[in-house]
This record gives C-alpha cells, sequence and structure tokens, in this order.
C-alpha cells in the first residue's frame, strides 16, 4: 500500500476530530453596518497541507484549492455533485454508455509555452492512470484515443454512470507535456510547473508547509474568468492560531467544525456561514467474513456492536444541531432503516450469547492521538455489553498502514459523504483501502447490484438505496452518525461548498452576489 494514499486517507478520517470553528471576537475580517467589503484575494485558512505538487496526487481531500489555483482540470465538480467540462468544452456520451468523448478548449498554453491538445491530454491521462491517488479513476478504462487535435475518447470495459463525478474529484488535472518527461523536473515537492492555472505559486513569498503565496497570470486562457488579483493559502493546524487569523484578517476564508461560539462570532463578523454534510463517523467493521477475527463474521456479532452505541447521546454530546444520529453509510438516509440495531444493551448481550460468545470476547483497537476521546467512547459502549476492548496506541502513519493493510478488524473511521452515491458505492463496496478483506466480492446480492449499476442508463438512486439497505442490514459498518463542515467566509467572498471536497475548487470562490 502506498504510503501517500495513506496520508490521504488519514486527512479523510481525521478531519472531523482535528477541525474547531472560528471563536474570535471583531477583528480586520469585520464588515461594520452589514456592508459588503470589496476583496481582491481569497487567503485560505486549512488544517492540513496539500499531499504535493505532482498530479498524481491530487484526488480530492484538501488538494483542490492548492490544485485548482496552478492547474486546470479535464473534468470538475459543482455545488449539485454534477461534473462540468474545464480544459473539456463538452463532453459527449455513446448510446451504449462506453465511450466518453471530451471536445478540448482552443488556445489554451501551459506555463512554459507548451500547447494543450489531444497529444498533450492523451500524455496527462498515462501519467494519472497509474497515479497513487488518481489510478482508481481509470481502472475501468481500456482505450485512449486521440479522434484529431482537440478531441479525444476514452473507452470503458463497461457502463459507469459515476465516471465523469469521479474524474471531476480533482482527477484530471493537467501539466505541460514537457515537464511530465522530465520525471526529476516533475518531483513537484517545492513547486508547480507546467501549469495553465489562472494563477502561479510566488516562491519568493511562500514558505512551504505553511503558507503558499498565488499570483495571477494575467495570460492565463481563463485569467479573466477569476476576479482574485491573488491567493494565499495559509497552513494553520492550531484551532486557537485559526480563530485569530481569522479575526485579523489573516486568512478571509476557513473551514471549520461546530461550536456554540460559531454563528454568535459569525453574526457579530457579518461573516456568512455555508455548511455540507460532508462525512459519517463510527466504527469500520472490516473483517465480515471473519477470516482474521472470527466472531466478526457473524451477523448477530455485528448487530450487537451497533447496538451498544447511543447514537442520539453521541450527536447530543457533540452539540452540533447539524449532526444526524443515522446509522447508514450514504449521504441519502433512509429513514425506515434507522430503526434497526437502534442502542439497546439487554439486546446486544443477548444477540451476543445467540453467536455464542455469552461471555463476550476481546477486540484490539487501533488508536491514534487524534481518537483518543472517541476510543474512550467506543471502550466504555462495548465493554458495557460485555466486549472487552484493548485500545493500541499508534502514531498515524503506522495507524492507516495497518488498518488499510487490513492488520486490524475492526477501526474508527471518518469516511467522505459524497453528491453522487457511485462514489459512495465504489469506496465501500469495491477492492480498496476502505474495504481492506474484499468483503462481498462472491456475495450474490451485491453482484447482481453490481451489474445493474454497470447496465446503459442504470435506476442509479434506486441501486444506491439497496446497496445502503444491504449494508445496514448486514451491519457492515457501525455507523453513529452524519456530521457537518462549516465554511466561513467574509463579505465579498462567496464560497459554495461541494459535497466530496473538502476545501472546494477555486471556481467555487465567487465575489459577492456573483
Amino acid at each position: 500500500m502506498n504510503k501517500k494514499r495513506l496520508g490521504l486517507a488519514a486527512m479523510v478520517a481525521a478531519v472531523a476530530l482535528s477541525l474547531t470553528a472560528c471563536t474570535g471576537g471583531a477583528g480586520g475580517n469585520a464588515a461594520p453596518g452589514g456592508s459588503t467589503a470589496k476583496v481582491d484575494t481569497v487567503k485560505v485558512g486549512t488544517v492540513f497541507d496539500k499531499t504535493g505538487w505532482e498530479i498524481g496526487q491530487s484526488g480530492s481531500a484538501f488538494n483542490a484549492i492548492f490544485f485548482s489555483s496552478v492547474y486546470d482540470s479535464l473534468v470538475l465538480i459543482d455545488e449539485n455533485a454534477k461534473p462540468y467540462g474545464q480544459l473539456a468544452k463538452s463532453i459527449d456520451t455513446s448510446s451504449d454508455g462506453l465511450t466518453y468523448t471530451f471536445h478540448l478548449q482552443d488556445g489554451v498554453t501551459f506555463s512554459d509555452g507548451e500547447k494543450f491538445n489531444a497529444d498533450a491530454a492523451l500524455a496527462n491521462l498515462a501519467y494519472l492512470k497509474t497515479g497513487f491517488a488518481t489510478a482508481p479513476a481509470f481502472m475501468g478504462v481500456t482505450d485512449y484515443k486521440k479522434v484529431d487535435d482537440s478531441t479525444i475518447a476514452l473507452t470503458l470495459n463497461r457502463p459507469d454512470p459515476g465516471f465523469l463525478y469521479n474524474l471531476g474529484l480533482g482527477m484530471t488535472y493537467m501539466v505541460s507535456p514537457k515537464v511530465l518527461a522530465d520525471p526529476q523536473k516533475y518531483a513537484q515537492e517545492t513547486a508547480p510547473e507546467g501549469g495553465s492555472g489562472a494563477y502561479t505559486l510566488d516562491t519568493s513569498k511562500s514558505t512551504p508547509g505553511q503558507d503558499y503565496i498565488f499570483t495571477k497570470n494575467d495570460k492565463a486562457w481563463q485569467a479573466d474568468k477569476y476576479p482574485w488579483k491573488s491567493i494565499e493559502i495559509h497552513v494553520i493546524p492550531d484551532a486557537t492560531a485559526m480563530s485569530n487569523a481569522m479575526s485579523t484578517g489573516m486568512i478571509n476564508f476557513e473551514m471549520a467544525n461546530w461550536t456554540e461560539q460559531l454563528e454568535p462570532t459569525a453574526k457579530q463578523n457579518n461573516w456568512t456561514v455555508n455548511k455540507v454534510m460532508s462525512g459519517w463517523a463510527g466504527l469500520m467493521l472490516a473483517d465480515r467474513d471473519g477470516s482474521k477475527f472470527e466472531p466478526l463474521g457473524k451477523l448477530k456479532v455485528r448487530q450487537a456492536i451497533n447496538m451498544a452505541f447511543d447514537r442520539v447521546g453521541i450527536a447530543k454530546a457533540g452539540k452540533d444541531p447539524a449532526t444526524i444520529p443515522t446509522n447508514q453509510p450514504f449521504a441519502k438516509i433512509d429513514d425506515k432503516l434507522n430503526k434497526l440495531n437502534a442502542f439497546d444493551v439487554a439486546a446486544a448481550k443477548k444477540l451476543l450469547a445467540d453467536a455464542g460468545y455469552p461471555d463476550g470476547f476481546t477486540l484490539n483497537l487501533p488508536s491514534m492521538s487524534l481518537f483518543t476521546a472517541t476510543a474512550a467512547t467506543v471502550k466504555q459502549s462495548l465493554e458495557q455489553i460485555g466486549i472487552k476492548v484493548e485500545v493500541q496506541n499508534l502514531d498515524p502513519a503506522t495507524y492507516n498502514q495497518q488498518v488499510f493493510a487490513g492488520n486490524f478488524p475492526v477501526y474508527m473511521s471518518f469516511l467522505q459523504l459524497y453528491g453522487d452515491p457511485t462514489k459512495t458505492i465504489s469506496d465501500l463496496f469495491g477492492v480498496g483501502f476502505t474495504n481492506p478483506f474484499n468483503s462481498g466480492k462472491d456475495d450474490p446480492t451485491l453482484l447482481k447490484l453490481d451489474q445493474e449499476l454497470h447496465s446503459a442508463n442504470p435506476d442509479v438512486a434506486a441501486i444506491a438505496a439497496q446497496y445502503n439497505t444491504f449494508a445496514t442490514e448486514n451491519a457492515w459498518f457501525a455507523v453513529w452518525n452524519h456530521g457537518a463542515t462549516y465554511y466561513v467566509s467574509v463579505p465579498g467572498v462567496d464560497v459554495r461548498p461541494v459535497q466530496g471536497l473538502y476545501i472546494p475548487n477555486l471556481e467555487q470562490f465567487l465575489p459577492a452576489g456573483k
């Protein structure tokens, strides 16, 4: 398993536990009297640094704002989960759902003078299909074809209704082929090169790992589309420091978790607060076949684990009014399913006894510093039904290496919710690091659903609902709730959150009223 991919997943797991909403008082970002200030620079505060500048490291997570400042993408997604072309001015799909034809933008030049055309696009796709974060998006592509100098076609081995959405999650950023052809030059650890984006990184004003300052490239092909004179991204891991930065004007946008001070502080400063339901928290019951840990292969044991958690109580303890107690891993919740495996200690104990564990068993639970409080809740909840929990503390890198390699049958998780359920299906039911034991590969129900999903013109919503029902009825996860991420911006900066991207791409940052 690639360590950098694991690092990306670590950020996904950590976001709900590490971010704290702004709590500062009025300061440099206030707009007295409800006026709208003119803003010419977007100043983003983020907890996590980028994973790199190399396009194969893009993916979703926290990279979108970094990459979209200097690179353009073949496909992006908007706040309504709709994919749209950027470097592709239009996209056609064949009637059988197998071939996607991309009509490319004319007059696009990379920063090193190279032209963007079909050959450049195909060179980038050849690179991306082997990238550590981008490769999964291209697993179903069997042919990459140049139709003419401004047109390419991709053919799939079977229809995939989520193909363009998946590409739009940061999987098709493109750079100059000249840069790609030089592996040493394209290490891209300190500065991006060969992009066609509207901004360039000013290395003289930037400090890697801390502050990234981007200046407008007026020669870029769509420079006029972006009103911002410059873009600043400031990496601020400490919650108090983030709060102070927002109040003093060092940043004018931050991604935050809810606190009791969030709304009052925003109102006092005339800030705008948007939110999106960003992920689900709970336990990943990964070894559902019991291949490494026999008890987990029994449905009654997984049901008992679910019944050990007071979802309503956990949500109330967090105090965020947007939190939704639920047992389901999909963004669209079926209220009828929420009644399954509800909190019931006595019933959980009986299920364990019926499964052959009247005295319970011992579960080894991995943890890391970000999960300390959560691990205590898990231990208390499971031990009340007779499951002894031994918490094994690991450093974050080791945690991710171990759980995604399948070395722990159960682990704590916070996984993204997506605007398109096909991405949830591929993440949770396909082969990958969020399904380390490859559960369900031979299950007839899942095989049938997979066949239906990858047919021409499938009813995606209905099929996703069946996947959700299967996962909930079979207790594949012990989901506790869906949690929100909040987006705080000053007057003059409107931000349109995108479900599936923790920080939206630059196209979702707009001047007020646009």
